[in-house]
């Protein structure tokens, strides 16, 4: 809790933890009742840090070459910022998939080809896009047949 004065009767509690969004509550203090009053609350998201490693898969796949295809080691090799083996950038990757594809528009597919050959596809949002397009309007002819 944060007042200006020791003896101001307003003041700025912030709320932050593990299971709750970040907090700020501001608060009156009434003397006659002894209580602090909630007068107004701002609730501010979290976001995430920007991923270095995601950010840099922006500059394989854009609008011009809305795809990429091949192994991870070949990846790699584009990215040579990237100091990592090649399953640490696939597992990354893996667990990144969810926030590839909604903060930074990149659908990423992960193929097991033969034993222990892996492949990998990167395809733009505007790829996505057309492809959830199609998909829905395939689905909605299909529906209005039945």
């Amino acid at each position: 809790m944060q007042k200006e004065k020791r003896t101001e009767n307003k003041a700025v509690l912030e709320v932050a933890g593990r299971d709750q969004q970040d907090q700020r509550l501001f608060l009156n203090f009434n003397r006659e009742q002894c209580v602090w009053e909630l007068t107004k609350s701002e609730t501010e998201l979290w976001k995430e840090p920007v991923d270095s490693v995601l950010e840099s898969l922006t500059r394989i796949v854009t609008n011009e070459a809305p795809e990429w295809s091949g192994s991870a080691s070949e990846l790699l090799q584009l990215l040579p910022e990237i100091d990592m083996q090649p399953n640490v950038f696939t597992r990354k990757l893996n667990v990144s998939l969810e926030r590839l594809l909604i903060d930074y528009n990149i659908k990423y597919e992960f193929d097991i080809i033969r034993k222990r050959k892996f492949s990998m596809k990167l395809l733009c949002s505007v790829s996505v896009c057309s492809l959830q397009n199609s998909l829905t309007m395939y689905l909605f002819k299909s529906c209005s047949i039945l």
